[in-house]
């Protein structure tokens, strides 16, 4: 199955390295599956554009920078008959796939690592814990919100999950790379992943095994409940 790719920084290149020979430059007159790696701020038009051209569409996350964005463009494919996948990475992880809903006063997310720069951490690492939280904790919606500090590459903040206080603590300048949950009974790392969930994602959504109504469910919501940050 031929695949191409617009967007070729960072993960664009990760991506091309788990693709088949993709197809990295216009035209893409034989290409059925289109990834999208480009910043956030243009996924509407891209994605848009290569569903109006008859491809099936794979985007990086965050979709896009508004839900009415994204609920376009989920519609849009849905009427045009053609797949459209956001990358949702670690819902493909076991740790977080398999672990029984946890029941806690406070969850602490800490994340460290160094880099990459170019995006906000909001759109960097907070999209991805903000729809791994209500795996854990079951659904809900953040509220009573508090942004303790809020720099380039550190940011911390504190809300509610249902009963749960929920504490955010991300540095994207340090030279440790580690990304856990922890409370007081338990700890979930993340920091090295035991498998290639990005390649399991990829092989799925080519074989059209995916659940794209839970994919887009999932991505609607939290794509609203990053705005509230």
């Amino acid at each position: 199955m031929r695949t191409g790719i617009i967007g070729m920084g960072y993960w664009g290149k990760i991506l091309a390295s788990k693709l088949n020979n993709p197809i990295t430059q216009p035209p893409y007159n034989d290409v059925e599956w289109m990834f999208i790696t480009t910043p956030p701020k243009h996924h509407y038009e891209h994605v848009k554009e290569q569903l109006l051209n008859g491809k099936h569409v794979f985007c990086e996350k965050p979709f896009t920078p508004t839900l009415e964005e994204a609920m376009e463009l989920i519609d849009l494919a849905n009427s045009l008959g053609k797949r459209l996948y956001i990358d949702n990475l670690f819902l493909m992880r076991e740790e977080i796939t398999f672990h029984p809903q946890i029941t806690t006063d406070v969850l602490t997310s800490t994340w460290t690592k160094y880099g990459p720069f170019k995006d906000t951490l909001r759109n960097d690492l907070l999209y991805h814990d903000l729809y791994i939280i209500p795996q854990l904790l079951g659904p809900g919606t953040p509220r009573d919100i508090q942004i303790l500090k809020d720099t380039t590459n550190i940011f911390e903040a504190d809300y509610m999950h249902n009963s749960t206080l929920v504490k955010i603590r991300y540095n994207r300048e340090s030279a440790e790379k580690k990304k856990t949950f922890t409370w007081e009974a338990g700890e979930i790392d993340l920091s090295i992943p035991q498998h290639d969930p990005l390649q399991e994602t990829i092989d799925l959504i080519l074989k059209d095994e995916m659940d794209y109504s839970l994919n887009h469910k999932t991505t609607l919501t939290t794509t609203e409940h990053l705005n509230l940050f």
